[in-house]
């Protein structure tokens, strides 16, 4: 079998309901079990015979997609604004169009000032990894619940060559973190999905990330309103927050956060979704 028969087959065998592009997993699968790139790929594809030993490791992979864990796991890897990432079951698997929350945050804020950003939920570490990247002269404290992703984030952080001290992982529930510190940026990519959907959608293995990285409560929006709060309390005059959230909820988070204080601008994403709120705080 040729290495582009083999695509052939995977492909069709992840056409499922629940995977979206099998074309685009296949080749990811593939390219991982033999180690090679795009490039490589259609040099080879059809003279070179992919061995049964590759094509065992790839239909071991195939069954585990199959049963509901991402390409992104089970390659240990994502790539998010141009850097890779180690991924793992643990932490929600950075998706393009996160993307949009990096640009509006660069468009806003000039990199060159010296700033105290805090990242909410930060999961594998994307975001504060990036931003961190970028402003090279500010610091950033991560927060999560969860041990596991700051363990990851951890990896990350030593992956991407960030100084030490530059991010400072904070293992606390945002529902529950109390601090004294001000800080020019909060960013976040909090959990948004209403609680049963959330199941719903694990359930039936649309989606494989953990569940805690997906559930926002009842109506999807319990981190919007703690996010306010904390807001108030702790962003400097002129301050800005950026959120992404999901569909239909950028006109119940501007009540959220409708205040005389608050400045309130939105974005839709590339597929024309309303995607991000940036929200600057007058003091």
């Amino acid at each position: 079998m040729t290495i582009q028969e083999a695509y052939k087959n995977c492909t069709i065998l992840l056409k499922k309901d629940f995977i979206e592009n099998p074309a685009l997993e296949a080749r990811v699968l593939l390219f991982y079990v033999l180690d090679i790139d795009q490039n490589e790929f259609y040099l080879i594809k059809d003279d070179k015979i992919i061995s049964k030993k590759e094509w065992n490791n790839l239909n071991k992979l195939i069954k585990k997609r199959l049963h509901g864990e991402s390409a992104a796991c089970l390659i240990k890897k994502k790539y998010f604004y141009d850097s890779e990432f180690f991924v793992d079951k643990s932490v929600l698997i950075p998706r393009p169009e996160t993307e949009l929350l990096i640009d509006i945050i660069f468009e806003k804020i000039d990199k060159y000032k010296k700033l105290t950003i805090l990242d909410v939920g930060t999961g594998c570490g994307n975001i504060a990894i990036i931003l961190a990247k970028y402003f090279s002269l500010s610091n950033i404290d991560a927060l999560d619940i969860s041990k596991k992703c700051l363990k990851v984030a951890s990896k990350n952080i030593k992956k991407n060559n960030i100084p030490e001290k530059k991010i400072n992982l904070i293992y606390k529930d945002i529902f529950h973190f109390s601090t004294s510190k001000k800080y020019d940026i909060i960013v976040s990519n909090p959990p948004y999905i209403q609680t049963d959907d959330a199941k719903k959608l694990v359930k039936k293995r649309i989606i494989s990330d953990p569940l805690i990285s997906l559930d926002g409560g009842k109506n999807g929006l319990n981190f919007y309103h703690r996010l306010k709060i904390f807001t108030e309390n702790n962003l400097i005059k002129n301050g800005w927050i950026f959120m992404e959230h999901g569909i239909m909820q950028r006109e119940k988070i501007i009540k959220i956060f409708k205040h005389r204080n608050f400045n309130i601008s939105v974005y839709d994403d590339l597929a024309k979704i309303d995607r991000v709120i940036a929200i600057q705080h007058r003091g």
